[in-house]
């Protein structure tokens, strides 16, 4: 049994676009509140911050949300999410798994690759 366990329909999955001076940002919401949400920036498509809440990771969300980003930005002629160079293990894992251009890693935020 997994630690977190929730109901989940994609039926009721929202999308929700907002934008600062400097981010465009997705969120994805269902009944229950927040799922999770990417950050992008504006000036060189360098995602920010990619979170999916625990209890729903595994279940392609991440993905849903790469792809709305990608989709959203060729709708609106802006700069598409390119994955960035500071990574955690985890952001590591989800680029290598939505492939494209994986810029070498300048900084593993959680210190995961280090060889200490």
């Amino acid at each position: 049994m997994k630690l977190f366990e929730v109901a989940f329909n994609w039926d009721d999955v929202r999308e929700k676009y907002s934008s600062t001076d400097d981010l465009h940002r997705i969120d994805v919401i269902n009944k229950s509140g927040a799922v999770g949400y990417i950050e992008w920036d504006k000036s060189n498509g360098e995602v920010e911050k990619i979170y999916v809440g625990r209890p729903y990771r595994r279940l392609g969300i991440a993905t849903h949300l790469w792809e709305l980003a990608v989709d959203w930005a060729k709708e609106h002629n802006e700069l598409e999410p390119e994955h960035s160079s500071r990574r955690t293990k985890e952001g590591d894992a989800f680029a290598r798994s939505i492939g494209g251009r994986i810029p070498h890693l300048t900084d593993d935020i959680d210190g995961w690759s280090r060889n200490d």
